[in-house]
């Protein structure tokens, strides 16, 4: 009996460590100061605790529930952020961020980068689309009619892209935010330690 408990608790443990899981820090725009921090420096700036303090970091897993959980809070922060701006007198407003900007992930690559593109229109704008990512020596171009097309593209417009090695865990992507497409957007999603 003692042995069956412990492959069912050994299997569990393990299914749960193979879950992929993004952690993705949140940032707000000093309105005055047109300078864009992440939360948790806001947080420590005017000593919000308790109810007032905002989320610092979304933890997004794979599972479709938390993909509508992180975007349903992203945006419930979003509001909560404005009530605090307002109580303090000091004009800030969460900030929409870009794929690299200190976001890590623990498990799949594949998976990481598929939760990353879910958010769109949460702490990612609406506009988002990955083009491509690589992760070690695999190459993976997203969406595209013409894939040698999109990879000139992508060696022309990304000198990171161009000359990637990928010797450690980290994922690039590239990334744009425009409805033209032209805005290309490094981003190094690392391993999380």
């Amino acid at each position: 009996m003692k042995t069956v408990a412990f492959f069912l608790t050994l299997a569990m443990s393990t299914s749960l460590m193979a879950k992929t899981v993004v952690k993705i820090p949140l940032f707000v725009e000093l309105e005055e100061e047109r300078k864009s921090i992440p939360v948790s420096e806001l947080n420590k700036k005017f000593k919000l605790t308790g109810k007032n303090k905002l989320l610092e970091v979304l933890i997004v897993d794979e599972s479709s529930q938390s993909r509508q959980l992180a975007n349903k809070t992203y945006w419930a922060e979003n509001g909560k952020a404005d009530e605090i701006s307002a109580k303090l007198n000091v004009p800030f407003h969460m900030e929409l961020t870009s794929l690299g900007n200190g976001q890590c992930y623990s498990g799949s690559p594949a998976t990481a980068v598929s939760i990353l593109e879910s958010l769109a229109d949460g702490p990612f704008s609406d506009q988002l689309v990955v083009s491509g990512w690589k992760y070690k020596k695999e190459v993976h171009i997203l969406g595209s009619q013409d894939e040698e097309e999109t990879i000139k593209y992508l060696n022309e417009g990304s000198p990171l892209w161009k000359k990637w090695v990928g010797y450690n865990e980290t994922i690039l992507t590239i990334s744009h935010e425009t409805d033209s497409g032209d805005d290309i957007i490094e981003g190094l999603i690392t391993k999380c330690e």
